[in-house]
């Protein structure tokens, strides 16, 4: 680490004493983190290959009109907590799980950062993390919970009215083949029950024929 990042990060020790207090007592505890999962077999993949089969006909699949999400909560264990300074952003903040050969880490905090609000588990940080947006944090997983078991009630609500109409054209369907059965089925019965005795109507259009040329003979001959 060169002297001005030796520097800057001293200077920032004591205007964030307190996140730095704060997050340095987590170690050895561990974070939540929330995540998004898509639900379709085989995953992001498995939505994608089947949503090109379906688009190019290669498949009469039904699908829904969107991917269908399940929301988990993720827990991180926390090994280390130190200042860290971002080397092409300048910027300084707090690096849970860093790897100072590497410089990877877990999570950043910068110091600028509302980190109270994130350890809280607030309803909107929460809801950013979902999005993708924001520090993707926390500290409370029952408030965590709350927040993403309600999006994935959401979910299920949808699935479930979903089932329902599709619960309502399969027995349309069903109702359909049975009807279709019994007309055969009672065509069937009439026939057998007004069976009468076998007629060969090609033997039947031969000899009318046979018989009209018969007929024009003989009238020929009277002539």
């Amino acid at each position: 680490m060169n002297k001005t990042i030796d520097i800057n990060i001293q200077t920032a020790i004591p205007q964030s004493r307190g996140i730095g207090s704060m997050v340095g007592s987590l170690i050895g505890q561990a974070y939540h983190k929330v995540e998004s999962r898509n639900t379709w077999q085989g995953g992001d993949e498995g939505w994608s290959n089947d949503c090109e089969k379906v688009r190019t006909g290669l498949s009469k699949m039904l699908m829904p009109n969107r991917k269908i999400s399940k929301y988990m909560l993720k827990d991180v264990d926390i090994r280390n907590a130190s200042y860290y300074k971002r080397p092409v952003t300048d910027e300084v903040g707090i690096a849970i799980n860093l790897d100072p050969e590497t410089g990877t880490f877990d999570q950043f905090f910068p110091l600028s950062k509302d980190v109270f609000k994130l350890v809280k588990g607030t309803p909107e940080a929460i809801e950013d993390a979902l999005k993708g947006e924001g520090e993707n944090f926390f500290l409370n997983p029952t408030a965590v919970c709350a927040v993403i078991n309600e999006a994935n009630k959401g979910e299920l609500a949808a699935v479930r009215a979903l089932k329902d109409i599709l619960g309502k054209i399969e027995q349309n369907l069903i109702g359909a083949i049975n009807d279709n059965n019994k007309k055969a089925q009672q065509f069937a019965k009439e026939l057998a029950e007004t069976k009468v005795e076998t007629v060969d109507f090609r033997e039947i259009l031969k000899g009318e024929v046979g018989a009209m040329v018969e007929v024009k003979a003989t009238q020929a001959g009277a002539e």
